[in-house]
């Protein structure tokens, strides 16, 4: 009867230490929450960022069907500003939301030991809330009951959370942003946006960043009173330094021709009026490929997102946001050094750098490159062309004419072969976009092979993808962005056996296919595996067996034919007392041997020797490297049959 007394006195206990429900303590860094999951973090993804979903217009909203903001319940945990919070859906419990079942909520809550203290910064005055959402119909395949999870992303002036929910109408992404109402600011560790801004219209808070350049530009075109100064519409504004512009203004008279800088009177150009006028046509174009109309503020920047500008180029700009190795924005490929800078009619985003117009895709470029004819060609004779043309986030390392005539041999005689060719196009490009300003040290990528890259930044400053120097960087594309290097990036994937045994350095089974005359047979073969000997294997060999072996080239041929099977295999792919038909007409037999339940230790052998290595992959077969010269070969019953005259 006590110990019911006791668990009834416990159980009252946490009813009532459940009924406050404790604020949020604010805090930098990740925060997640279970059932209803919460990922709080900077910048980039861990592989990518959030969905791109907000554009820069969104609605203002305060209800919702899918009511998303409404609060909810769990057990919490504070502390060095994180949270951990188990909520409905935890331990198979919470099956509500669109199914409309029961849920089971554990509330241990303990109390509001703090009032503003424990309150996020932006449940503070002055703090305006925006929400949008976008329904994908289109259901999911997936592997869990009940999907729900956020992500969410906090700085010093915004807060923001993309709630994605997985239902039976399809997938709802609400994208929610507390940030800073226009006109205030806020200083770390205050509750709430309580510095009040003065504002002034785009053309003054250029003036007031000392970006001088710009506005004296902007002015001498006419857009400065004219567009950016009007109070009828937001804009956001990509506004380069006065470094960058001073170095833009010549090169942008010279590319017209008939430029006259006259020396005594220092930096003033003397132009024709047509000139002048085609000048002032293309700089106009140009600035305004740094506008956009509404206001994107740094909450509505998301990683590859497309901000469509007022150029009448029709040119965009590509948002790329990182974490690591450095946390980094950038607006086609060029680092955002200031963000949110406010005006009245819209905000200010300095870059480190003028914004071209983009309106060429990868192919495009890659065709009007004349030092890129080789790779124009090696992608006319391959379908994967067209994927340099569609829309989409890829990186491209595109080797010069120069690059690939060190590798001529090679790849003249991979020109008619799709397979390997498109093997080498796929280890040079990436399926996302790699700015080169986020390289720093060391770092990898994956490339569309699923191979990790290694690329490097040196204490010269020059950056190297795979030991090839990158010397043209961030030619932007509407699809991605270009970097030309001076050296081909070869993949095992696009060699031949015969020449992956010889990257691989088993120099002395090449000694044997080249002895046995097999050199065009093993290169031209499709789809085998070839069991190679390491350099140590063959060394062990009796030397007078193997010098004799050497001199029998029908014998030798056996031998090595007895390493091939005419298909492809993995090591992954081999099962114990598998059988598998070799060239010579015998069959190898897989064995595998482990130790369990008493250890983890696992061996697998063919003819009773290991493998040394993975699987190699080539682009006509596989090498799996074997500790011994096939027991069951020719060789080795030659090797038996002498050993009395051998010992």
């Amino acid at each position: 009867m006590g110990k019911i007394t006791l668990v009834f006195i416990l159980l009252c206990i946490c009813v009532v230490l459940s009924v406050a429900r404790p604020r949020r303590r604010p805090g930098a860094g990740h925060e997640r929450k279970w059932g209803h999951g919460r990922l709080e973090g900077h910048g980039r993804h861990a592989s990518p960022s959030f969905d791109p979903f907000m554009g820069p217009h969104s609605s203002e909203t305060s209800d919702s069907s899918e009511e998303w903001g409404r609060p909810q319940r769990g057990m919490k945990h504070h502390g060095f500003g994180n949270r951990f919070e188990i909520g409905p859906g935890m331990f198979g419990l919470g099956f509500g939301g669109e199914f409309g079942l029961p849920k089971f909520e554990l509330d241990l809550d303990w109390g509001n030991f703090d009032d503003q203290d424990d309150q996020n910064w932006w449940e503070g005055p002055n703090v305006c809330y925006t929400q949008s959402e976008k329904l994908e119909n289109v259901t999911e395949i997936t592997s869990h009951f009940r999907f729900h999870s956020v992500i969410c992303d906090v700085s010093d002036t915004t807060y923001k959370c993309s709630n994605t929910r997985h239902t039976p109408r399809g997938k709802m992404v609400l994208t929610e942003v507390y940030e800073c109402c226009v006109g205030f600011t806020r200083k770390p560790e205050e509750f709430g946006c309580q510095e009040e801004v003065p504002l002034s219209s785009i053309p003054d808070l250029l003036e007031t960043l000392g970006l001088t350049e710009l506005t004296s530009l902007l002015g001498s075109v006419g857009l400065s009173s004219e567009v950016l100064a009007s109070d009828n519409n937001n804009f956001t504004v990509f506004a380069p330094s006065n470094e960058v512009l001073a170095k833009f203004v010549l090169p942008a008279l010279q590319r017209h021709g008939g430029v006259d800088v006259m020396k005594d009177i220092g930096s003033v150009e003397i132009v024709s009026q047509e000139i002048s006028d085609s000048v002032i046509e293309d700089t106009r174009n140009i600035l305004l490929g740094h506008v956009a109309v509404g206001r994107l503020t740094s909450s509505r920047l998301t990683d590859d997102m497309i901000v469509e500008t007022a150029s009448p180029l029709k040119s965009s700009i590509r948002i790329n946001t990182y974490e690591q190795p450095k946390k980094l924005v950038t607006a086609n490929c060029k680092p955002i050094t200031s963000t949110d800078n406010i005006a009245i009619n819209g905000v200010v985003h300095v870059v480190s750098d003028v914004l071209m117009p983009v309106t060429s895709s990868l192919l495009d470029i890659v065709k009007k490159n004349p030092e890129l004819s080789f790779l124009k060609t090696v992608l006319g004779s391959s379908h994967r062309a067209a994927t340099l043309r569609e829309p989409g986030s890829y990186t491209l390392f595109a080797p010069t004419d120069a690059a690939f005539k060190k590798h001529a041999d090679l790849l003249n005689r991979l020109l008619g072969d799709d397979k390997c060719m498109g093997n080498i196009l796929q280890n040079h490009l990436l399926p996302n976009v790699i700015c080169s300003s986020v390289i720093e040290g060391r770092a990898q990528t994956k490339n569309s092979l699923g191979r990790a890259l290694q690329m490097s930044r040196d204490k010269d400053n020059k950056l190297y993808v795979e030991g090839a120097q990158i010397i043209v960087k961030d030619l932007m594309a509407t699809n991605g962005v270009i970097h030309v290097i001076d050296d081909v990036i070869i993949p095992d994937e696009s060699l031949n056996i015969l020449e992956l045994a010889s990257k691989k350095n088993y120099s002395e089974f090449f000694k044997l296919v080249e002895r046995a005359g097999l050199k065009k047979d093993l290169a031209l073969a499709e789809n085998i595996t070839v069991f190679v000997p390491s350099n140590e294997a063959v060394k062990s060999l009796p030397a007078k067996v193997l010098a004799e072996v050497m001199s029998d080239v029908e014998l030798l041929k056996k031998t090595l034919k007895y390493h091939v099977v005419p298909d492809l295999f993995a090591c992954r792919g081999l099962y114990n007392n598998k059988l598998l038909d070799t060239l010579e007409g015998t069959s190898l037999r897989i064995n595998e041997y482990s130790t369990f339940p008493f250890g983890r230790e696992w061996l697998q052998t063919v003819q009773c020797a290991s493998f040394e290595a993975e699987t190699i992959k080539g682009c006509n077969g596989n090498i799996l490297v074997v500790n011994k010269v096939g027991t069951g070969s020719v060789i080795a019953s030659y090797v038996a049959s002498r050993s009395s005259e051998m010992f």
